[in-house]
């Protein structure tokens, strides 16, 4: 029976709109793409920024050494979450639909603190739900085992009686290993279509 509702926040709540925003910056797309790449598949970035071992400042000055060639617009981008995202109003109504409906609403996310408090601000998402294992926070990314043990122990949660929702099939094997059952979203409609299934199926946690 499920009774615990886990997101992931990127491309699950909120969506990322980097492409147009460097773009509209004055980045060719062709640079767009390789510069993007240097930020988000660097260790920089995914382990150490997302992992809580540096703060912003700290990755600023990282990527100053490490791309030099490109760091002007590698700080644009870092200084400037806000242009970065769209949150999805429509699936945080649903998600709220369903804790009034009795399940409980828990995140489960690889952020750094600063995009983090920058994404979630105005969207009612920190204030409403049950809990929150954030990467930064607890030292431990996606799809380390240690991040769903740390959700599962932190509040008392049983695998089988959670469903996880994340748009990377990596992290949702990760939590199928830790006894959850776990969705890959592919799209915007994919987690509006889940949510409303359950919606429609139930108005207490089954």
């Amino acid at each position: 029976m499920i009774k615990n509702l886990i997101f992931d926040i990127g491309y699950v709540l909120i969506e990322y709109h980097w492409r147009e925003m460097m773009i509209r910056h004055g980045v060719s797309p062709e640079e767009t793409e390789r510069i993007a790449a240097e930020m988000f598949e660097s260790e920089i970035w995914w382990k150490r920024l997302d992992g809580g071992m540096i703060d912003l400042e700290g990755a600023i000055r990282e990527y100053r050494k490490a791309f030099p060639e490109d760091f002007e617009v590698i700080e644009w981008v870092m200084r400037h979450p806000e242009l970065m995202h769209e949150f999805r109003p429509e699936v945080w109504e649903k998600a709220l639909k369903l804790k009034k409906a009795g399940y409980r609403i828990y995140l489960l996310s690889n952020y750094s603190e600063h995009l983090l408090k920058c994404h979630l601000k105005g969207t009612g998402i920190a204030e409403n739900v049950d809990g929150a294992i954030i990467s930064c926070r607890v030292h431990v990314i996606k799809p380390e085992p240690g991040i769903y043990r740390a959700l599962l122990e932190t509040y008392d949660l049983k695998p089988e009686e959670c469903l996880f929702f994340d748009d990377r099939a990596d992290n949702v094997q990760g939590a199928i290993d830790a006894g959850m059952h776990a969705k890959q979203i592919l799209s915007r409609e994919m987690i509006n279509a889940e949510l409303q299934k359950l919606l429609e199926s139930t108005c207490t946690p089954r």
